[in-house]
């Protein structure tokens, strides 16, 4: 393609009123092909006349790039705001970066972190992040004042906190200084280290503009549910989704009384940890939202029934091990199984030491509205009061996620099975 003839092509791009996810992403390749083939052209005509159209330049094109590719898309768009990923050791080398290529970042994730004063002081400021994540980072108690300070004015939409380790007051300094209380998002999914009291610190907050709150597992959910109903701020708050958190009907009935949750329109909570009362409350109370009602209208529709109902009944459980394809991101991974049904979930990864490779349970039903696999109890060889599964096989992968599952096997006996007879007429 000549020179003319490829100007009128990107000249056809910038044109546009609005350039979608995939428009960006061939621009960019046009962009590295010019810039390989005719560098001075690319430097010289284009350039000047992309960075002309500032409307198609208001946030990040690409998700967390790693330190060397966002350094070459920084390069090739010197003008365009990019996502990156740093972790421990590529921190230090991207604090060595110009400001000016600070000031183009607009997504940052930091992956095995440990976040300390002088790290944060010598990194220049971002002044227009807006979207930032901490995955399996250190939070020590000095990181709060200097981790709020490097936000300070900048326009924090999004805030997530996944398998962080927070020591002494860290979370509640965190709090305290200020940076928690800006975003319209905020996310806090698997962190250890978190008490009672930290909860107490973050519901003490205003929280006026946060519009999405999403919490992972709470192991006592009074920790999380008290401090939420008793909450002064959160009058913005849209969606809420408690992940693990086990919901009573008290519970249910509460956010109907908590009048700072009017604005609540969405109310997610992972099936296999929802009672049948609780799913019939919230889709027949007219005092929520209809979106509410809908959302588990379409549950008990389903008729699946969980695991904690089948636990109760005094079900004897599948137990199921699940290998996931090497270089999956697992987090997804595992929340893209969980959301097969009430009836199947994950309970463990990194079994045997092996990232790909988690543990988890199902019931009978599950493994027949999944699989397609009926099973029958059978008494144990050599044993009168026993009972097992008359198959141990090798399961089906879904289709939905076969790009992400590697192979689903059965395992017995486990710990999900007592041996205990159970008369499923």
């Amino acid at each position: 393609m000549s020179a003319d003839g490829a100007f009128r092509e990107l000249r056809s791009l910038m044109n546009m009123p609005v350039l979608s996810v995939q428009q960006y992403r061939r621009l960019a390749g046009f962009c590295y092909h010019i810039s390989q083939k005719m560098p001075e052209v690319y430097e010289e005509q284009w350039l000047p006349y992309m960075a002309s159209f500032p409307q198609h330049w208001p946030r990040h094109i690409y998700e967390e790039r790693d330190l060397p590719s966002a350094q070459a898309f920084h390069n090739l768009l010197p003008f365009a705001y990019f996502s990156v990923r740093l972790d421990r050791s590529s921190w230090d080398s991207a604090a060595r970066e110009s400001a000016q290529w600070w000031a183009q970042v607009g997504g940052l994730r930091l992956q095995d972190a440990v976040l300390g004063a002088k790290l944060l002081d010598r990194s220049p400021r971002c002044p227009h992040l807006r979207d930032l994540a901490f995955a399996c980072s250190h939070f020590t108690n000095g990181t709060a004042d200097a981790l709020t300070a490097w936000l300070d004015e900048t326009p924090l939409v999004s805030l997530s906190l996944e398998r962080c380790t927070f020591k002494g007051s860290g979370f509640q300094r965190f709090c305290a200084a200020g940076a928690i209380d800006k975003p319209e998002t905020l996310i806090i999914k698997f962190s250890q280290g978190l008490r009672e009291d930290d909860f107490d610190a973050l519901f003490s907050l205003p929280l006026e503009s946060l519009k999405e709150l999403r919490l992972g597992h709470c192991p006592f959910p009074d920790w999380v549910l008290e401090p939420l109903f008793q909450c002064q701020g959160l009058r913005s708050l849209e969606v809420l989704a408690l992940g693990r958190t086990r919901l009573t009907l008290d519970h249910a009935r509460r956010f109907t009384r908590a009048k700072h949750l009017q604005s609540l329109c969405s109310i997610l909570i992972k099936p296999t940890f929802l009672f049948t009362d609780v799913i019939e409350f919230f889709a027949t109370s007219d005092e929520l939202h209809p979106d509410i009602r809908t959302h588990y209208e379409e549950l008990r529709a389903a008729a699946i029934g969980s695991i904690e109902d089948a636990v109760i009944r005094g079900e004897p459980l599948v137990d199921i091990i699940v290998r996931f394809h090497e270089g999956v991101e697992m987090m997804d991974a595992m929340q893209q199984f969980d959301a097969l049904g009430r009836d199947i979930e994950i309970t463990g990864n990194n079994y045997y030491n092996d990232s790909h490779l988690c543990i988890g349970c199902a019931t009978r039903n599950g493994i027949l509205r999944v699989f397609g696999l009926p099973l029958y109890r059978v008494l144990l060889e050599n044993s009168e009061v026993t009972y097992m599964w008359d198959k141990t096989e090798r399961l089906p992968v879904p289709e939905s996620l076969r790009s992400l599952v590697k192979e689903i096997g059965m395992t017995q006996p486990g710990n999900s099975d007592d041996g205990q007879f159970y008369n499923y007429e």
